[in-house]
């Protein structure tokens, strides 16, 4: 990775990830956690082929990583 670290392009880099996965692990690098965000959404429910009989909220979690400075 020192080339990318050189050409300045990891400066403000982060990983973002689900929450239901594991802290990525890049040989070279070294992560750590700064935020955990949540959005919820409308998500419609099955329904005929053509209308849906419902609505309910889903919500997902997700993690921001930045680069540690070594």
């Amino acid at each position: 990775m020192p080339d990318l670290r050189e050409a300045g392009l990891l400066e403000g880099a982060v990983y973002v990830t689900v929450e239901e996965k594991h802290k990525p692990v890049f040989q070279g690098l070294r992560l750590r956690e700064v935020d955990r965000e949540e959005v919820s959404f409308l998500r419609l429910e099955d329904g005929f082929k053509d209308v849906p009989r419902g609505a309910y909220e889903e919500r997902q979690g997700f993690r921001v990583y930045e680069l540690e400075q070594t």
